[in-house]
């Protein structure tokens, strides 16, 4: 779509470990409207949106930083990593290019309390396609390397169909907190157990997730195997 039309996207939980994203027909969830727009501010955007927004500095040289209630783990989240590197390719390519291929390289452990400076390359730019380097950089090292790929939309062939299971919706599934409430109070699980989650301090995660099939690490029954 335009960088001026508003994406959507349907999460659909396909298993207890992983999620799926599906694009809306006429979008994609790698090109949010604030990759683009310089008009942001944390109380008109998601958290997401945030994170995602970055500062221009020069012609593909741009600054990103962890926002000051974002979860601490010590380190910089990788996946915050990455998706600030995309949003610096992204804002050097064709806004009708998607990426479709990306090689993510996690060199140094990023420090939280400095911004990171992007360091785009455009590699090449075709008809179709695009190629972009992104350097991350603190304290004048690279501690991070991204290759991205975009291609503009075209029709390809179908390869194979794949059936999506039946799973409840978001809504009807329990939140992070919530089922941490119900381990330390689920009679079955062993007592060491539910000592265990008791102690371990809940750290809210920077995008909810919900687990159709929540793992319990009890060793007291092996799942059958299956199709994910």
């Amino acid at each position: 779509g335009l960088p001026n039309d508003v994406h959507h996207a349907d999460v659909v939980a396909l298993t207890k470990l992983s999620c799926m994203v599906l694009p809306h027909e006429h979008s994609t969830l790698l090109q949010p409207k604030s990759i683009w727009s310089a008009e942001i501010s944390p109380d008109t955007c998601s958290p997401v949106e945030h994170i995602l927004h970055l500062e221009p500095i020069e012609v593909d040289i741009f600054r990103g930083i962890t926002p000051p209630d974002a979860p601490k783990f010590g380190k910089v989240f990788g996946g915050q990593i990455v998706g600030q590197a995309l949003a610096a390719a992204s804002k050097s390519v064709d806004c009708l290019k998607v990426v479709h291929s990306l090689h993510a390289y996690f060199l140094l452990v990023g420090d939280f309390n400095i911004p990171i400076i992007y360091q785009v390359y455009r590699l090449r730019d075709g008809k179709s396609f695009a190629t972009r380097k992104v350097d991350a950089i603190q304290k004048g090292h690279i501690i991070f390397t991204l290759l991205a790929s975009f291609q503009k939309e075209e029709v390809g062939f179908h390869h194979q169909a794949v059936s999506i299971p039946l799973v409840p919706a978001p809504d009807e599934l329990l939140s992070l907190e919530e089922l941490r409430e119900q381990r330390l109070t689920d009679p079955r699980l062993p007592r060491t157990y539910r000592i265990k989650v008791a102690s371990t301090e809940f750290i809210p995660w920077p995008i909810e997730i919900r687990f159709c099939e929540p793992k319990t690490s009890t060793n007291q029954t092996k799942s059958p195997p299956r199709l994910a």
